[in-house]
């Protein structure tokens, strides 16, 4: 009787135990889940936070490629262009160096530039003055002034005689702003050409830094300080040898500004002061290409 009761107390105490147990364990179970959910929740936006890292490292990365692309175009366009300063300035050089008789430019019948021929300089300060016109058949020019006063007032707000070179000092000025012309710095060579020329107003090269001011800014589009340089160019050195181009780059901007009358005004200068030259070819196909489109 006694082992009877015994075994019903343990059974008894068991059973409170087991189901304690049970109890606990189901307990963990639902904390452990918890748990493990949350962490799941965790790492899926890391996930997508390293997808953008990587999409952007692509992007990054093509972008570079890009640059790396367009800046080796840039650097060889750089040297192409310098290069034809280099052709273009080496032809000048040569074109004044040769023969006086084969490198004046034509002359009017008049004997004068005529107002069809070349524009005025625009009113720009006082920057430019007033060129001073070639001799008449009476000796003087339109000022009233005798023809050899005029002379030696024109070469000295032109150029030094072809006897008289430039020195060590404006070749190497002179270098230095062409150099920078060429590393495609037009604003740097702008500004140096002009201290050249504030320095050396009577050295040879005058008229050729002119003229590269003009062009720096023809070729950097800006036309209406180009076409006020060129004209300061043909108003001032009325015998360089740049003139003509010059005149036909007036014409140019005036075609790039659609100033049709103007353009085909000054492209036909052109093509009568220089009949059969390079420039009156470039004029005459300007010139038909205007035609060809109604202008």
């Amino acid at each position: 009787m006694t082992g009877k009761i015994n075994r019903f107390s343990m059974r008894s105490l068991l059973l409170p135990m087991v189901l304690s147990s049970l109890l606990l364990l189901s307990a963990c179970n639902e904390t452990t889940a918890a748990t493990v959910r949350p962490s799941a929740t965790q790492v899926n936006p890391q996930l997508q936070l390293l997808g953008r890292v990587n999409s952007l490292e692509s992007e990054i990365s093509r972008l570079q490629n890009t640059v790396d692309v367009q800046e080796n175009k840039l650097n060889r366009q750089r040297e192409r262009l310098s290069g034809i300063f280099d052709d273009l300035d080496r032809r000048m050089r040569s074109i004044e160096m040769s023969s006086p008789s084969m490198t004046a430019p034509v002359a009017p019948a008049s004997g004068k530039i005529t107002d069809n021929e070349i524009p005025s300089i625009p009113k720009q300060g006082d920057r430019v003055t007033s060129a001073i016109t070639p001799a008449d058949k009476s000796g003087t020019n339109q000022a009233g002034m005798p023809a050899p006063a005029a002379a030696e007032l024109s070469a000295e707000n032109s150029t030094q005689s072809s006897q008289a070179g430039p020195s060590q000092l404006e070749q190497a000025s002179y270098d230095r702003a062409f150099d920078l012309l060429k590393q495609s710095r037009y604003e740097e060579a702008i500004a140096a050409f002009k201290e050249f020329q504030t320095r050396f107003p009577r050295s040879a090269l005058a008229d050729s830094a002119q003229y590269w001011i003009a062009e720096a800014h023809y070729v950097n589009r800006a036309y209406d300080a180009a076409l006020y340089e060129y004209n300061a160019l043909i108003q001032r050195y009325p015998e360089s040898k740049r003139l003509p181009d010059a005149m036909l780059k007036v014409g140019y901007i005036h075609f790039e500004n659609e100033q049709w009358e103007q353009a085909r005004r000054a492209l036909n200068a052109v093509v009568i002061r220089y009949p059969g030259s390079r420039v009156a070819v470039s004029a005459k196909m300007r010139l038909d290409k205007m035609t060809k489109t109604g202008h």
